[in-house]
């Protein structure tokens, strides 16, 4: 069979079609032996008067030979007719009984135009499978696949035509295999509707692939059932994505359930000592019996402690749900860590008759300062609170080229079920702790702990037994022993400093304010010293009698001023370092930042009383007597 176009080629230079085929739709010649004409379906009997080339048509010698040598011999022939058009005709030379051969012309140009469209489409129906991006099959009636195109191949990852020929439920998953052959017959004998579905293909490589079914019957002309057309689609992605949006739906909707009920029982937990305060304070207004009095103010600095302990709680919580807090990992010397968090707890430890014990390091470890000082913040005050009697112990063990910072206590302990329970907001162990000489448990601690080190990447750990204590560790990145500590300090002692007449100055711009801390500091035993702006606090400075041992300064002091400018003149002017605390609300982490770099400690708002006096007892412990300010 010649190409199409070779044979385009070849009816292009076709010959004037011959005046006796013009005439028929088909021609009979009949020759004798010598090649003579005896039959014509044109003029009937001749009686071998005239030669074949008297007919008008050609004849090919060599093929003629053939015959007459007793070989049938079948071609084609085609012609140009009068009205320019290809008129196509089938020869036979077959070999006659009476020694001579039996020409058949027969006009096909019919049949050939029919066979060219029925070509043309056939291609252009492969080329249309060929470059179509759905994976395209036939199959028959016994389930065998017999057309695959080349996308239909790549889908289930084989070769092009290597699936022709298989079981289409061999295209399955396995588990499904045995039912998709039986949906197979069965819809050959019941005929549902088509209908498309999903479902999981089995590619040559074992994997799966998620697909999606298009299928219709293959009618013939008369009816008859021949087998299946399938369309597949690849919808792997389609499905991930889906489920993705789903998990996504799902987590957003499980958010907004959580924050709900964070907030409603935010909401609950800080009405109820509000409610307490104000419940004692006309019990207070009431009360004429000195002890009975002091028993209520003792509730109600713990009423207050929840109130403060509970906003900062949500406040921490918050910012590392919403993703604004950005760790700054450096060198933390862990002894000044340790340090900062033994003078804060000291005091609460001593009241609460727990021993709180820190074991002395050298260590220094990769961390954020601020968010490892929230976390171990976090782990002491809740082993204190769930520890009746014994000990707290504040240590770290090298673990695996890492540091591991352990608090150990020996309180309740936690029940095996409950050890993950515990890290979700607003989950606490009811305990007969839960009296009205401690402070609320708020059940955010360590949600606060678990979040901050995921998003230090350090490793939480929890080891606990009912009745005998816990231990929580995290696992930090461990730096070499050359990296110096940045604040040497001494640890503080765990008895508070004595007063001793220290001159505290507090610079705070709100007059009210600014008295009732000279009012605490009295009862402290501190004197105090009040400047409402930078201008009187550096007045003072620069007198040479004034003695200054401590300063607690606001951030905010109006007018566009603030503490730490504040600070930095008078030390200067001092020119030494007086030990400051700046009480500020502001708590992001650039300012945290410029905190240590100027060596001020702070406070956020609303200060606690008690950690006020344990932060103050440490800096004036810690304080050097003379010191040249650089």
């Amino acid at each position: 069979m010649i190409g199409n176009k070779a044979k385009i080629k070849a009816e292009s230079n076709a010959p004037p079609l011959p005046r006796a085929l013009a005439q028929v739709p088909a021609l009979i010649v009949r020759l004798d032996r010598h090649l003579r004409v005896v039959f014509s379906s044109l003029d009937g009997h001749t009686g071998g008067n005239i030669r074949v080339s008297d007919l008008g048509i050609d004849i090919d010698r060599r093929l003629l030979e053939q015959a007459m040598a007793g070989q049938e011999v079948a071609f084609s022939t085609s012609y140009v007719d009068a009205g320019g058009k290809i008129q196509f005709f089938e020869n036979t030379y077959r070999p006659s009984a009476e020694a001579g051969v039996a020409i058949y012309i027969v006009n096909v140009t019919g049949r050939e135009s029919a066979l060219r469209e029925l070509r043309e489409s056939d291609e252009r129906f492969r080329r249309l499978m060929r470059v179509i991006p759905y994976g395209i099959s036939r199959t028959d009636l016994t389930g065998r696949l017999r057309m695959s195109n080349p996308a239909h191949d790549k889908m289930l990852g084989y070769e092009p035509g290597e699936l022709e020929g298989r079981s289409v439920w061999e295209m399955f998953e396995p588990s499904q295999q045995d039912s998709q052959r039986e949906f197979f017959f069965q819809a050959i004998k019941q005929r549902p509707e088509p209908a498309p579905n999903l479902g999981k293909c089995l590619r040559k490589d074992g994997s799966l692939v998620d697909v999606k079914f298009h299928w219709a019957y293959e009618i013939d002309d008369d009816g008859e059932l021949m087998g299946f057309i399938s369309i597949l689609t690849d919808v792997t992605q389609e499905l991930m994505v889906q489920r993705e949006l789903e998990a996504a739906k799902l987590d957003a909707e499980r958010a907004s359930e959580e924050k709900s009920r964070f907030l409603a029982a935010a909401s609950h937990d800080l009405q109820q000592p509000l409610h307490s305060l104000s419940l004692m304070v006309g019990v207070l207004r009431e009360t004429h019996d000195e002890k009975r009095r002091e028993e209520i103010l003792n509730q109600m600095v713990l009423a207050v402690d929840g109130a403060q302990a509970l906003l900062r709680a949500v406040l921490d919580l918050s910012k590392l749900e919403a993703g604004v807090i950005k760790p700054r990992r450096v060198p933390v010397s862990v002894a000044d860590l340790l340090a900062q968090i033994e003078a804060e707890f000291a005091p609460l430890a001593a009241e609460s008759k727990v021993a709180l014990r820190v074991v002395p390091t050298t260590a220094v470890i990769l961390s954020d300062p601020i968010l490892i000082k929230s976390i171990m913040h976090n782990l002491v005050s809740n082993a204190l609170r769930y520890t009746k009697r014994g000990k707290v112990l504040i240590g770290a063990r090298r673990h695996q080229g890492q540091l591991s910072l352990q608090v150990w206590d020996t309180g309740i302990g936690i029940p095996k079920d409950k050890q993950r329970e515990i890290f979700k907001e607003f989950t606490r162990l009811q305990t007969e702790q839960h009296g009205i000489d401690k402070v609320h448990a708020l059940g955010l601690g360590l949600s606060i702990v678990e979040r901050a080190c995921l998003l230090l990447g350090h490793q939480l750990t929890l080891h606990s037994e009912v009745g005998k204590g816990s231990v929580f560790c995290i696992l930090a990145p461990q730096l070499s022993a050359t990296v110096r500590r940045q604040k040497p300090r001494p640890l503080p002692a765990a008895t508070p400093h004595s007063a001793d007449g220290d001159v505290v100055l507090v610079l705070e711009d709100d007059a009210v304010t600014a008295r009732q801390t000279v009012d605490l500091l009295k009862a402290w035993g501190f004197v105090g010293v009040i400047a409402t702006s930078s201008t009187e606090a550096e007045a003072m400075a620069r007198q040479k009698s004034q003695r200054l041992d401590l300063i607690l300064a606001d951030y905010n002091l109006g007018a566009g001023h603030n503490g730490i400018e504040a600070l930095t003149r008078i030390q200067k002017l001092r020119r030494r370092r007086i030990p400051a605390i700046l009480i500020t609300s502001e708590d992001s982490a650039e300012f945290h930042q410029e905190m240590t770099r100027k060596g001020i400690e702070m406070l956020p708002k609303p200060v606690s009383p008690a950690r006020l006096r344990a932060l103050m007892d440490y800096l004036l412990g810690a304080k050097p007597r003379v010191q040249t300010y650089k």
